[in-house]
């Protein structure tokens, strides 16, 4: 027998229950505080939160989270900084080539000051010591750009009936001319159409991408005889649209907490097109035949093996 820390009620709207919650002085969230309400500071400062990936949408997300006052963060990405990160990064500085992407958000929460404990894993979620410690957290943000990590984090909404706020921006241009600019942002729930019925993630990039991670010299060969598709490619990157994601990301999770979007509003997924300066909202139910409609996966929690995948060998 172990004493319960936390109910979580996850539907349209997302509630937890907890006691002994530590209340901070509310001068610092004054200004929130008159759009929500006293009640609800201490809500998202017993919060535990995942963000896996700290690049330009993690870290955008990591700084509204510490700003707002929520209490605990774990952020997971095995990636070094790099100088052309530095045009979106928050916290980061020219001369942190070579730092855990990771750190530098731990290093920006301790300089705001607010109190938000930061823990870092500095390895990716493919790795299922980094993936499970997702179970220790309360809704996660997935901000990978990758399709091998979308798929798990995919299939552990559902398992755990933990929310998944997944986020993605694309520029599409060439020669300096943009033709295209589309983010988006899912909510990966039971009962809302996960990535692979959006055509977000495919088997066929998730192959090439664990292939090019596991054996590259393989995926190097079949890659020029055209039976696997190019990954790692670099992408066009900009940090008004990158925070503009965050941010609605990070919405999508007040709303849920406080309904501030009405009744009404119950879409599954954001999609945003800054090229033509448009928003709308959708709710796709899930395909018949994807993995996401058998409901006597929901809510398994722990398996044998954990999410009922092959994991790669831990370092």
């Amino acid at each position: 027998m172990q004493p319960v820390e936390c109910i979580r009620v996850i539907g349209n709207r997302f509630r937890f229950i907890r006691s002994g919650v530590e209340h901070i002085p509310a001068a610092y969230f004054d200004r929130q505080v008159r759009a929500f309400g006293r009640e609800f500071q201490p809500v998202l400062r017993a919060m535990r939160v995942a963000i896996v990936g700290a690049g330009g949408t993690g870290s955008s997300v990591a700084e509204q989270l510490i700003r707002l006052g929520v209490g605990y963060l774990l952020i997971i990405d095995g990636g070094k900084f790099e100088g052309s990160n530095v045009n979106r990064v928050y916290g980061s500085r020219v001369t942190d080539e070579g730092v855990a992407k990771p750190r530098i958000v731990k290093r920006s929460a301790d300089t705001i000051g607010l109190g938000t404990v930061v823990e870092i894993i500095d390895r990716p979620i493919t790795y299922a010591s980094a993936m499970m410690r997702l179970k220790d957290c309360d809704v996660v943000f997935g901000c990978t750009d990758d399709q091998w990590g979308r798929s798990l984090l995919t299939t552990f909404a559902l398992r755990y009936v933990t929310p998944v706020f997944d986020m993605g921006v694309a520029v599409d241009s060439a020669d300096g001319v943009v033709d295209r600019i589309e983010g988006r942002v899912t909510t990966l729930l039971p009962r809302a159409a996960c990535l692979y019925c959006r055509n977000r993630i495919s088997p066929q990039g998730i192959r090439a991408e664990s292939l090019h991670e596991l054996d590259p010299t393989q995926a190097e060969s079949l890659r020029c005889e055209g039976y696997l598709l190019g990954v790692n490619e670099t992408a066009p990157s900009v940090i008004a649209f990158t925070t503009a994601i965050a941010a609605a990301a990070v919405s999508e999770l007040l709303h849920r907490l406080t309904g501030f979007m009405g009744a009404e509003r119950t879409a599954t997924e954001v999609i945003h097109r800054f090229d033509c300066s448009r928003v709308r909202t959708n709710s796709v139910p899930p395909r018949p035949e994807c993995q996401c409609s058998d409901s006597t996966t929901w809510g398994t929690g722990d398996t044998r093996p954990f999410l009922g995948v092959t994991w790669r060998p831990e370092p």
